[in-house]
């Protein structure tokens, strides 16, 4: 059997295909789930068919021959012998998502790797300086490397003007390539890194410079980018053209396996799938900042809302004169009864306020007398044949608004119950 001949599983009469030694379905693969796609090729151009990182198996309509396929160790998937995939051909594939947890476990452990390019003093200085202070102070593993990827995605732009004019389809290469000098003895790296914007491929080789400073191995990748721009709505499929043709880069987990980064800003960076007691553990210190947060929000309105409560009383009561005394009186009642609930002393049903604050509150006479007025007044105009309030009345209402506080009547109850 031929090195990179897939292996290959029959499925209600047809054939589905596997990378040699069937790698995504084992226990330490960093892929899991299976997330179902299809690719229809016309006038494509090239043997080489585009497939993800963590692909678990794929199938041709009616092809039942492994031979037609090659799937080499840099896990690129191709069509040996011909000189393109046949037009109308359709591929369908079945991908499995990355696993956060999986995946941050071999970055943690994996060996470090050995840096492939060597460029000029200064370009190499100024990427190390860059991956240090991208990295921060995150420990080698995926948080490391998500630093990385976040940075160089908010502080350096896209520029899809220069595009990479490379070889149409996916391929994966060792290493990423040595850069040009252009016609100023600049290279297009060191123009990247002044400018701070360029295009993908310049995106790609930066974050895999940075990363194998770092100690990563690293390798750039070309192909496609699906865009929702080219979405066929009759069709339900998207179309994907030459200027769709993308670069950026993979990093080495371990034990063969390889996941895909995007560091270009602007393109999706690929799925990640985790269970929610990882994401609430990775989240721990901002889930415990936002709690006690919530907790001290909780306690301070607790402890402010008596405050805000007397202070809009305050600001009300002069209004209380658009209003008839009848409404005024039972808006008074109900101060009352809101200021007593503030306290934690609800009135409980059946009891009519004027016993109420009788047993809840040890009042001076001053306050006694003015209560006990304003509350013979509020009897007698709800059920009795008053139809005004005195002077005096008024005043012991306006008092009751603006001065018997909550704040007033908590030292009263205090002083009560001490």
């Amino acid at each position: 059997e031929k090195e990179g001949t897939p292996g290959e599983i029959v499925i209600d009469e047809q054939s589905w295909f596997f990378a040699p030694g069937n790698k995504f379905t084992k226990s330490l693969s960093p892929y899991r789930g299976a997330v179902a796609e299809a690719v229809k090729f016309t006038r494509y151009g090239s043997a080489i068919i585009p497939s993800r990182c963590g692909t678990i198996m794929w199938s041709v309509d009616r092809l039942n021959r492994r031979d037609f396929f090659r799937y080499d160790p840099a896990d690129c998937l191709s069509m040996p012998g011909r000189e393109q995939v046949p037009d109308y051909t359709v591929v369908r594939f079945v991908n499995g998502e990355i696993d956060l947890e999986r995946m941050a476990q071999l970055l943690e452990h994996c060996s470090p790797g050995k840096g492939h390019v060597l460029g000029t003093q200064k370009c190499t200085e100024e990427i190390a300086a860059l991956a240090h202070v991208f990295a921060g102070s995150n420990a080698r593993g995926w948080e490391q490397i998500d630093s990385l990827l976040q940075r160089l995605r908010q502080e350096f732009r896209h520029d899809s003007g220069e595009r990479d004019n490379r070889e149409s389809g996916t391929s994966h290469e060792s290493s990423p390539a040595a850069l040009g000098q252009s016609a100023h003895g600049q290279s297009a790296l060191e123009r990247f890194l002044q400018q701070r914007e360029g295009p993908s491929y310049l995106f790609a080789t930066t974050a895999a410079l940075m990363l194998e400073h770092l100690g990563y191995e690293t390798r750039l990748v070309t192909g496609f980018y699906v865009s929702r721009e080219h979405y066929i709505a009759r069709d339900q499929n998207y179309a994907v053209l030459p200027q769709d043709a993308h670069v950026w880069l993979e990093v080495n987990a371990g034990h063969g396996y390889w996941i895909p980064l995007e560091p270009t800003p602007g393109y999706r960076p690929p799925r990640y799938a985790a269970s929610a007691w990882y994401r609430i553990r990775q989240a721990g210190p901002q889930l415990a900042i936002a709690v006690g947060v919530l907790a001290l929000a909780a306690l301070l309105v607790s402890w402010c809302k008596s405050l805000l409560f007397d202070a809009a009383c305050w600001l009300v009561a002069p209004l209380l004169t658009l209003a008839d005394d009848r409404r005024r009186v039972r808006w008074t009642a109900w101060v009352l009864d809101q200021r007593l609930s503030l306290l934690g002393d609800r009135r409980p049903n059946g009891i009519v306020l004027r016993e109420h604050l009788k047993t809840s509150l040890h009042l001076p006479e001053h306050w006694n007398s003015q209560l006990r007025n304003l509350l013979d007044a509020c009897d007698g105009l709800i059920f009795g044949k008053n139809h005004g309030l005195s002077v005096e009345q008024r005043a012991s209402m306006h008092a009751v608004w603006k001065q018997l506080s909550t704040r007033q009547m908590r030292s009263l109850r205090v002083r009560e119950n001490g």
